[in-house]
């Protein structure tokens, strides 16, 4: 399992993902607290989007600016 690292509340923070690319989609998925998922996704001509799961906005912008640099 491969790891994100982003900064939230000053801090940097190390959050483990997987990564699967299926039928035109590329998921990166995260395991939260309590069992949640989180998926973020992007078809092949589009931006990532938190498309399963809740987070705060901010939380899950800096999420999406890290996946967006590990996946150029």
């Amino acid at each position: 399992m491969s790891v994100l690292k982003i900064i939230v509340n000053k801090k940097e923070v190390l959050i483990p993902y997987k990564f699967e690319r299926k039928y035109g989609l590329v998921n990166y998925i995260i395991n939260g607290k309590n069992g949640a998922v989180y998926y973020f996704r992007k078809y092949d001509e589009g931006d990532f989007h938190l498309a399963y799961g809740t987070m705060k906005e901010e939380l899950a912008g800096a999420i999406i600016e890290s996946i967006k640099e590990i996946h150029k």
